[in-house]
């Protein structure tokens, strides 16, 4: 037992998570479908964006063959960092990298091997991530909060 005291397991735990998985299975399928439509629905209005805003706006990575729960995206002339700042001061969390790699100060090996081509947006990119309570009102949100803050800063770009 690994150094540890023996023990009987606890019959009524294995069955509860047991149950668990069964309820989660259930809901998966469902779930990818939904996050899937909120995915693309959410990265069709970003794209949009370049035309109201005036930046680059890059989706790293293919539309469909990527999670359901996933958007990254790069934006010529405009630090990911302060994009992170100024969406959380509007309290929407986003992040620059994943939280594995946030404490290095290296560009993503994954977002390098991703990308078509050798661009300063390589070490910025703005990493979107949906979950169960994500609704399409909070993405408008987000789309409307991205798009003010690049209104904002478009005069120094």
């Amino acid at each position: 037992e690994f150094g540890l005291r023996s023990g009987t397991e606890s019959a009524s735990l294995i069955v509860g998570i047991s149950e668990a998985f069964k309820i989660t299975n259930k809901l998966k399928k469902k779930e990818s479908e939904r996050l899937t439509l909120l995915r693309n629905y959410s990265i069709d209005k970003i794209l949009s964006l370049q035309k109201e805003t005036g930046y680059e706006i890059i989706l790293n990575g293919d539309k469909e063959k990527r999670l359901p729960n996933n958007i990254n995206i790069s934006i010529s002339k405009i630090s990911s960092e302060l994009l992170v700042i100024e969406l959380s001061a509007r309290g929407i969390s986003v992040s620059e990298k994943s939280a594995c790699k946030s404490d290095d100060g290296s560009a993503s090996y994954v977002i390098n091997a991703i990308r078509e081509n050798d661009r300063e947006e390589e070490n910025n990119s703005l990493r979107v991530s949906l979950g169960r309570q994500t609704t399409k009102k909070d993405m408008d949100i987000f789309i409307l909060s991205l798009k003010d803050v690049l209104e904002k800063y478009k005069k120094w770009s």
